[in-house]
Parts: structure tokens; sequence; C-alpha cells
């Protein structure tokens, strides 16, 4: 005797064990079958990590030499980019010191923050912060190209010897970048 089941069977008339990869024709079971619906699953990771200091003096904002790139696997997922950062400022006189950390896609700024040391400087001859620039940015590239992502810093302000640096603190020190590659 022969049973025949057309588009009858739920997931409560399967028992466990019943179906086994000899019993699943070639093709029967596709990719987009499993997948859809599968928003929001991690897809993959990159992760670079960059320990060199950069010292800069200038107004006009530079790379920091912290940079990862991602190859997304399909132009509607999303990249969920993590960023941390150390970083110093230091200023001789003046009453505050401003520095600016980006994130930029290739050449795009995706998001900026100012630092600044303010309150309580009273003209002292020296002064310094160290803080940590961290970022979470979640970009839709809409491409299946490599893309890159890297930071860049600047000074905010040109008189009093003003310095920013990224990676400060010699040995052990580092800044990581995390790219993480999420479906839409």
């Amino acid at each position: 005797m022969t049973l025949t089941v057309l588009n009858k069977i739920g997931t409560a008339s399967i028992l466990d064990n019943a179906i086994t990869s000899g019993k699943i024709l070639d093709n029967a079971v596709t990719s987009s079958k499993i997948v859809a619906g599968a928003g929001g699953k991690i897809l993959q990771v990159v992760n670079a990590k960059y320990d060199t200091e950069i010292t800069m003096t200038s107004t006009t904002p530079a790379d920091t030499g912290l940079t990862a790139t991602i190859t997304p696997t399909s132009t509607s997922n999303k990249i969920l980019v993590l960023v941390s950062q150390p970083i110093w400022m230091e200023r001789n006189g003046g009453e505050s010191m401003k520095g600016t950390w980006s994130l930029l896609k290739g050449s795009t700024v995706l998001t900026s923050q100012e630092m600044e040391i303010a309150s309580g400087l009273n003209n002292d001859s020296d002064r310094s912060l160290a803080l940590n620039y961290v970022e979470s940015y979640l970009d839709s590239p809409n491409t299946t190209s490599a893309t890159t992502y890297k930071t860049q810093q600047k000074c905010n302000l040109s008189s009093a010897s003003p310095i920013v640096k990224s990676q400060r603190g010699g040995s052990g020190y580092y800044s990581t970048m995390t790219l993480i590659e999420v479906a839409a």
C-alpha cells in the first residue's frame, strides 16, 4: 500500500528522525527555503587591529591608520561597524582643546565626534586628556563589492601647539574595528 500526501503535512505530523538525508531529493531543499525570513543573522565578521601611534597638529583631517574591509554577500544586507580607539589630546596654554574623530566609508564621512578639554583649565601651561573614541554605526552599503571603513582625526584649534593622537599609550595600546555583516 502506498501513502500519498499532497502538501498536507504540518510540523506536528513529522516525527523526530522521520526525515533523513537519504529521503530528501536532490535540490528539494534550497538555501532560499532555509534562509527565508532569516533577517538579523550574522553572516560574517571582519576584525582589524592597529597599534601604531599617529600624532598630528593639523586642522585638516588625516587617517589614523585604523581600517577594515568587508565584501557584503547581498546588496540588501547591513554592516554594523564597531570602533574602539584610544586617543590623546594636549595643548600648551589657552582655555580649551578640541579634536574630532570620524568614521568614514571610503572618502564619505559617516559620523564625527568632537572631543574637548574645557572646564577648569585656567590657562595652565600644560593640559592633556586621554580617552577612548567609541563608535557603533549601522551602514547600508547597497553593494557586493569590497567596502572599506576607516577613521580620521584632526585638531579643531590651531594655536598653543595642539596635538591629537590615536593609538596613544605605548606597548599594549591598540585600536580595533569590527565589521559585522547582518542579513536583511
